[in-house]
């Protein structure tokens, strides 16, 4: 009898490792065609990412976040790319010839490879604790559906990392290298399966840590554990090592956060934060004009189907439960940030890549099934499993090509675009900045989307020349002014950033503005502006234009996309 055991337990311990072999050459084909990617194009990054590096060197400069420069980022974001970023000067500074463009990347790069990891050793533990505590009588069938979980979680984040290279490390690609191990992890929690202490531990931190990247994201804990709960009446899952690390680092934060020196505490809490709870009330309706804003009919269409299959699997399959809690919440973080941007869907995309895998894996098993059924005297060379990991190895290799098929026809598309523009005349604006400026020279672009001040100013190694990285407040600001309910702190906010304006303009500082049309500024302010900008600038004849083909990535805009004023300071 002992013998018997010990057979089985090698025999299933073989097949683990088999299957782990096996999911690691499936995920291999988009993790290496990412690596290429950001190898071959280092230029295509993220304008989020851009501006948050910047944001970091005028960190470690010794500015204050929020006082001497506004983004409404979380501090937690600014500390984790200012220690890449010094770790590149220190390279460069023993002349390793490399960029901060070209180092954070691949920093992040190796965030995607630890969470890729980090979901693989949380989901061999699940699975290898699951195989040793289940009932003979349902071994295969739970063993199937466990081994569907894995593959569809570790294989959608993969393509999905791939499918979003575009938006490459922006807030919501990190927040997913944080949420998917811990959503595996939780997954089998609520099946009474459990992993190591320390790797729960670890996987609880990193968890927190995704959390506080940004004000929504809580939320999205909150909805997917409360998924969890009501489908598998596990309540007492919530008092596990996990949950209480995940609270204990959400709860550092916000001592951390409550402990902010002055005048960086009263910018967070009482200018950052209302204006972000405003930005997430105010409606815009400029991004409802043709081509306004991102169209991603195909994401839309992708989660009905996905939303459509959920309905009709989630009684016979509880992931079909789990994954829809993540693809609505990333949607109502789309709907909540308000501005049609891809880099909003990535959660999303997640979700149905994942649903989607799931569906296939279950569509191969049932068609083998059925072949080995209808027809038991056919002798395959190969066996059900290894008939059923060829087919989606090949899968995913053809799901990858036709991925990077499309990334490279979405940047010849632009390229065409900015060169028959180009021909006809037109002026790029990385052009006539480039033309006007030199490096190392401050510049101050005024717009209510990050791009194209960013990543344009991170790769033309300019300073941003304004107190304000981007220029969403002013058009907050007008909004507040408009509706009279401009007064108290967002006032103080207000009469700051004018301020720091008003002393850009009139010191010798900043060498090119550029702003967008139409301008965000007030009667009042506006008058102050233009007599500021008569005395110390001069506009050139020629305006810049940010190209993009029908509003689609890599480049994207919210709102109106008319030519840039580019005004040179006087000598």
């Amino acid at each position: 009898m002992g013998n018997s055991d010990t057979e089985d337990a090698a025999k299933g311990d073989s097949t683990q490792k088999r299957f782990f072999l096996w999911l690691s050459l499936i995920c291999l084909a988009p993790l290496a065609c990412l690596f290429f990617e950001l190898w071959h194009y280092p230029r295509l990054i993220a304008g989020g990412l851009a501006m948050r590096i910047m944001a970091a060197s005028l960190l470690i400069q010794g500015e204050l976040p929020y006082y001497d420069f506004w983004d409404w980022s979380q501090p937690i974001v600014f500390e984790m790319l200012k220690y890449p970023y010094m770790l590149c000067t220190t390279l460069q500074t023993w002349h390793v010839p490399i960029t901060h463009a070209a180092f954070i990347p691949l920093v992040i790069f190796a965030l995607v490879i630890g969470s890729t990891l980090l979901t693989g050793a949380i989901c061999a533990q699940a699975l290898h604790a699951a195989e040793r505590q289940t009932d003979s009588v349902v071994t295969t069938d739970e063993c199937k559906s466990n081994r569907n979980v894995v593959v569809s979680c570790l294989l959608g984040l993969a393509l999905t990392l791939l499918i979003t290279r575009f938006d490459f490390g922006d807030l919501q690609y990190l927040f997913i290298l944080a949420i998917v191990p811990w959503f595996c992890l939780r997954w089998f929690a609520h099946k009474q399966v459990k992993v190591q202490t320390a790797l729960a531990a670890f996987t609880g931190i990193i968890a927190g840590i995704g959390a506080c990247l940004d004000l929504p994201y809580l939320f999205v804990y909150l909805i997917l554990e409360l998924t969890l709960v009501l489908q598998s009446r596990q309540w007492r899952c919530l008092l596990s090592t996990e949950c209480l690390t995940f609270i204990g680092t959400v709860a550092a934060n916000l001592l951390v956060l409550s402990q902010l020196p002055e005048p960086v505490y009263t910018a967070f809490w009482k200018w950052t934060m209302p204006l972000k709870w405003l930005n997430y009330s105010v409606f815009d309706s400029m991004i409802f004009a043709p081509q306004a804003c991102p169209n991603r009919v195909d994401v839309m269409y992708a989660m009905v189907a996905a939303g459509i299959v959920s309905f009709l699997l989630g009684k016979k399959y509880s992931i079909f439960i789990a994954l829809p809690s993540l693809m609505f919440s990333g949607f109502a973080l789309y709907l909540l940030e308000g501005q049609g941007a891809s880099h909003d869907l990535i959660l999303t995309i997640f979700a149905i890549t994942a649903t989607f895998i799931c569906v296939f894996l279950l569509g191969v098993q049932k068609v083998i099934a059925i072949l080995a059924e209808k027809k038991p005297d056919l002798k395959l060379k190969l066996s059900y499993q290894a008939a059923s990991y060829t087919v989606v190895l090949i899968a995913s290799v053809t799901a990858t090509a036709l991925i990077w098929q499309s990334l490279e026809r979405d940047r010849t598309l632009l390229a065409d675009c900015i060169r028959i523009n180009c021909s006809q005349g037109k002026e790029q604006l990385e052009t006539l900045v480039e033309q006007t400026s030199k490096v190392g020279d401050s510049v101050s672009i005024i717009s209510q989307n990050i791009e194209p001040g960013y990543p344009l100013l991170f790769l033309a190694g300019r300073k941003p020349g304004s107190y304000l990285l981007w220029g969403r407040p002013l058009w907050l600001f007008a909004w507040l002014k408009g509706h009279s309910q401009l007064s108290g702190p967002m006032k103080d906010f207000y009469d700051h950033t004018y301020a720091s304006i008003r002393s850009e303009l009139e010191q010798n500082q900043t060498k090119v503005i550029v702003f967008s049309n139409p301008e965000p500024f007030d009667n009042f302010e506006l008058e102050q502006y233009l007599r500021s900008l008569q005395l110390n600038f001069q506009e050139l004849d020629k305006k810049g234009n940010y190209f993009s083909y029908k509003n689609h990535q890599p480049h994207e805009y919210s709102g109106y996309n008319f030519a840039y004023r580019v005004l040179v300071r006087q000598r």
